[in-house]
């Protein structure tokens, strides 16, 4: 039995080509040259953690621009513990928070002078 040097696919003895890449069969190889599939069992490939905090500050500051600021402010310390990830969702959700909440306390004031609410 002999292997592909170039996929590590098993070939049959009499191969000249392999049926796997295409490549030719240079040499007899009696070990597969990719014996090792920890690629494909890191965690981080298939279970990498999600920093939804992030996600829903985002969101948040659209719809309720204290919720997203409190939640994005999460967001931004969980990404510290994941490696940055979600960091820039989390920013933008404390910006966007910040910046709806200034333009709607200008807006409150505009109608309390037209209004004379005050």
């Amino acid at each position: 039995m002999k292997y592909c040097r170039h996929c590590g696919a098993q070939l049959a003895d009499d191969d000249n080509y392999c049926y796997f890449c295409g490549k030719p069969i240079e040499e007899k190889i009696e070990q597969p040259v990719f014996q090792d599939h920890s690629y494909y069992e890191d965690k981080t490939l298939y279970n990498r953690e999600t920093n939804n905090a992030a996600t829903l500050g985002f969101i948040f500051s659209f719809v309720s621009p204290i919720v997203g600021l409190i939640i994005s402010i999460i967001g931004l310390n969980k990404s510290r513990r994941l490696n940055g990830l979600g960091r820039g969702k989390a920013i933008a959700g404390i910006i966007i928070s910040i910046l709806s909440m200034v333009i709607s306390f200008f807006i409150y004031m505009y109608y309390l002078e037209i209004y004379g609410l005050e």
